[in-house]
């Protein structure tokens, strides 16, 4: 990692570098509290940075619970998905996958798929997931 001790400005690349050591900071704190902690959408200008800090409660099994996760608890059923279908994975094309939960306001790919070699999430349609499910 590019080690930066000053900033005169805020530059894409400086910025990546001090977002990878606010996840790294975020980790800790996280563990010492029980939760996860992560950076999400992030807004910056060459003097300025707003950041976005999700924080999600861990479950008995070990599982963050954010709002995708708690979104498909709460409406696998309008999908017509079931409960048990969280965390089932299914091979698309060269690709494993694993369903991670749902965004409800995404209407057209409201189904939320992670890679499990790369933990890339990507959203989808449910009639995908019907398809590879049966």
């Amino acid at each position: 990692m590019k080690k930066i001790t000053n900033f005169s400005q805020l530059s894409s690349a400086e910025f990546d570098v001090l977002r990878k050591e606010i996840d790294l900071a975020l980790q800790s704190v996280g563990v010492k509290y029980n939760i996860t902690l992560k950076t999400g959408n992030c807004r910056y200008t060459n003097t300025n940075a707003s950041i976005k800090i999700e924080a999600c409660i861990i479950s008995e099994l070990g599982e963050s619970l954010n709002r995708e996760v708690q979104d498909f608890k709460d409406h696998c059923t309008l999908f017509g998905l079931k409960l048990s279908d969280l965390g089932r994975t299914f091979n698309q094309g060269r690709k494993t996958y694993k369903i991670v939960g749902i965004r409800m306001s995404a209407k057209k790919y409201p189904i939320v798929i992670e890679d499990i070699n790369t933990g890339k999430k990507v959203a989808c349609t449910e009639s995908l997931i019907k398809q590879n499910l049966k």
